[in-house]
């Protein structure tokens, strides 16, 4: 099978942009998993899918797939990267694009010092929006784990 795709980073992440036209041409989670591999594939830390726009005044619609396969609902250095792509292929300076993708819409300039920024929207950090029980917000929270292995995780919004 021959997939046309770009390869881009940003900020330490590096990407995989496919485009389609309709949803049944995303590549299945068995060929992102091969894909994603950095030894016998292509490699990369996501893949970005791009298909035409689906509403009024957006410039694209995009998903987002993690080297395993899932789905997810945003990153803001992959939104970077589909900005600075889709601005390349329509020219586009000074603009502002809208970018519509399963989490919502995306605004997006390419400044004039070439680089690209993002409006992201507020995160929610309350326990209903993430997926992990709390019975009310706190600054902290205790996780019970099955293993004495260390666990950590980061939220990075440069």
């Amino acid at each position: 099978m021959r997939l046309a795709f770009t390869k881009m980073h940003g900020l330490g992440n590096d990407f995989i942009v496919f485009d389609v036209q309709r949803p049944e041409q995303v590549p299945s989670a068995t060929t992102l998993r091969r894909l994603a591999d950095r030894r016998t594939g292509i490699g990369f830390d996501q893949a970005l899918v791009l298909e035409p726009p689906r509403r009024a005044g957006s410039d694209v619609y995009y998903r987002i797939f993690n080297a395993d396969g899932s789905e997810v609902e945003q990153c803001g250095n992959g939104a970077r990267c589909i900005a600075r792509l889709v601005a390349s292929r329509a020219a586009v300076r000074d603009r502002a694009l809208s970018m519509d993708s399963p989490g919502g819409l995306v605004n997006a300039r390419l400044r004039p010092d070439g680089l690209v920024s993002v409006a992201m929207g507020v995160p929610d950090f309350a326990p209903r929006s993430l997926p992990f029980e709390a019975e009310r917000e706190s600054p902290s929270y205790r996780r019970a784990r099955s293993s004495s292995a260390p666990c950590r995780s980061a939220i990075h919004m440069p």
